[in-house]
């Protein structure tokens, strides 16, 4: 009840958080705050002595930090100073899905920030090289019905992606040989293990992620499968279940499908569905589930 207003901040979740109750939760957003800031209005931490140049350059141009440099900067200040509040602090920031950390190619933990890079909503250039499968996460109210599109919140919200992409880099490692993640605005380089490689870029009102060439069905499957497990987390333990989020599949015809209502009319072994043609004027064509079986 108080934490839902405010008034304190506790969690249940990881158990190391679970004894610990925060009064004054000014002190915990001043903590994160030193880390996480928007450059244009904040003070960035001073290059001392006690930094390393080139982790510390990374940090302000790539959002990404080692473990020395995170400490360093925290004991900077008096009242985090002390190990215990920074690690402490830095859960937090993991459950919150802040910040992630993966190990870099001399095996160091290296933390990283999605945040920190500048999100930039004019773009309207692909960065991406991959032309394998794809599918889309859709914002919009486009593939609900007005009904049921009264009851959501139908636009991207800010911070969202970000928080994909600390989900997916968290996920990455537990699978071996994964990449190191490539993090720019907007965009985010990763691979689940050492076949599944993938692109994750913000596009308009959507979030698509592509693969390499060559890509496999059972790959592609195994991809969306994760990706539709992520984003219930992400709805489950952050947005809310308010937020209209269409799963997208492509078919062999080059129209779109929505994966759950797939899914669920291959368990009801029905054959019609609402199909988008790739012009994306949203007009719906009968399809067959067959024209989807890459994706089933």
């Amino acid at each position: 009840f108080f934490h839902q207003r405010g008034i304190i901040v506790y969690f249940k979740h990881p158990e190391s958080l679970r004894n610990v109750v925060v009064v004054q939760p000014q002190w915990l957003i001043d903590g994160i705050t030193k880390i996480i800031l928007d450059r244009p209005f904040h003070c960035a931490p001073k290059f001392d002595d006690t930094m390393d140049e080139e982790d510390f350059d990374r940090f302000i141009n790539e959002g990404t930090l080692s473990e020395d440099l995170l400490r360093v900067i925290w004991s900077c200040y008096p009242e985090y100073s002390e190990l215990e509040v920074q690690k402490f602090i830095k859960t937090i920031m993991e459950n919150m899905l802040l910040l992630s950390c993966y190990h870099d190619k001399y095996e160091e933990i290296t933390y990283i920030i999605p945040s920190l890079l500048r999100f930039d909503s004019e773009r309207k250039k692909s960065k991406s090289k991959y032309t394998g499968p794809h599918f889309v996460l859709d914002f919009s109210s486009e593939f609900l019905n007005p009904k049921e599109a009264r009851n959501l919140v139908c636009y991207l919200p800010f911070g969202l992606f970000e928080r994909l992409v600390c989900l997916c880099i968290t996920h990455s490692t537990v699978y071996n040989g994964s990449m190191i993640p490539e993090i720019e605005a907007n965009y985010a380089k990763l691979s689940f293990g050492v076949c599944v490689k993938f692109e994750i870029e913000v596009f308009n009102n959507t979030i698509q992620v592509l693969t390499k060439e060559g890509t496999s069905s059972k790959q592609a499957r195994f991809l969306v499968k994760t990706f539709s497990s992520i984003i219930g987390a992400i709805k489950k333990n952050w947005i809310g279940r308010k937020i209209a989020i269409s799963l997208l599949v492509p078919s062999k015809k080059g129209g779109y499908g929505e994966y759950y209502d797939l899914v669920n009319r291959r368990h009801r072994k029905t054959q019609r569905n609402k199909e988008v043609l790739p012009n994306l004027n949203r007009r719906s064509i009968i399809a067959s589930l067959s024209d989807y079986r890459f994706w089933l």
